[in-house]
């Protein structure tokens, strides 16, 4: 599917984030959603510094799960119900209130910014990716992660307003672009691939997420759900299969030559 012709397929906005509110409120406790825990997990292996920035942080996990190994971190989330949410569970994070574009505003520099499946929610993604290479100072890091392969473009991702999956080659294409050098990128969820593209391209319906949560459920769904919670932190955090649902990229913000060759010397 072009990715031109996407923007007219989406739901609006305002219902779109009432969709993904209920989508993961329905997934109850999400500490024990394994694949946000785990997704977490990896990303905090990859802040370099202290000063992190998380766009679209939603209700704050990965900035709960920062401040507790001692980062400082900041989010920008435009949705005031999840912000007040988080306001909730941990009340001395940070969170300006706003779109993406709402870092134009913020005069801080940061050593890390991650934008976690939110990319593909803007319009114009080069864009958002220029306005955070300027926030970042010289030498610091940007971790992205988005869903992958355009031919996986289903239901749900209409559903909560999607306007493209990635693959590899044009993400990194899109953060070379804005001036970014590329230190690494993989794929991500191999083991999601099939049920994702039997629900959303054979079925045409919207996966079932209900299995991430391994609580009040039965026997049967609670081992399965614990066994994928093992396979994620102990096999698919560390190996990348070639393919998967998700692409993360970490770059880098070139340092000028001015400070390279002082460091240098």
């Amino acid at each position: 599917m072009p990715l031109t012709s996407l923007s007219n397929q989406q739901i609006p906005s305002t219902e779109a984030a009432v969709h993904l509110n209920t989508l993961y409120g329905g997934l109850g406790d999400q500490q024990r959603d394994f694949r946000n825990a785990n997704l977490i997990r990896l990303i905090c292996g990859y802040i370099q510094g202290s000063r992190i920035l998380d766009v679209g942080c939603g209700a704050g996990r990965l900035l709960n799960a920062l401040k507790q190994e001692g980062f400082s971190p900041v989010g920008i989330e435009p949705d005031e119900e999840l912000i007040a949410l988080s306001e909730r569970m941990n009340p001395e994070l940070k969170i300006y209130q706003g779109e993406g574009d709402r870092l134009a505003t913020i005069p801080e520099q940061f050593e890390t910014i991650t934008i976690i499946d939110v990319l593909e929610h803007i319009e114009d993604d080069v864009q958002q990716l220029e306005l955070m290479y300027d926030r970042l100072e010289e030498g610091g890091r940007l971790v992205v992660v988005v869903p992958a392969h355009q031919w996986l473009y289903g239901q749900r991702d209409r559903n909560v307003g999607h306007f493209r999956r990635y693959s590899r080659k044009v993400l990194i294409e899109r953060v070379q672009q804005t001036g970014f050098e590329v230190q690494s990128s993989r794929f991500w969820n191999m083991l999601g691939v099939a049920p994702y593209w039997f629900s959303e391209r054979v079925l045409k319906k919207e996966l079932n997420t209900s299995l991430r949560n391994d609580s009040q459920q039965g026997f049967l769904k609670r081992s399965l759900a614990a066994g994928l919670r093992t396979w994620f932190r102990g096999i698919e955090n560390n190996v990348s299969f070639g393919f998967g649902l998700s692409v993360i990229c970490i770059a880098q913000k070139p340092k000028s030559k001015s400070r390279q060759l002082r460091n240098a010397a």
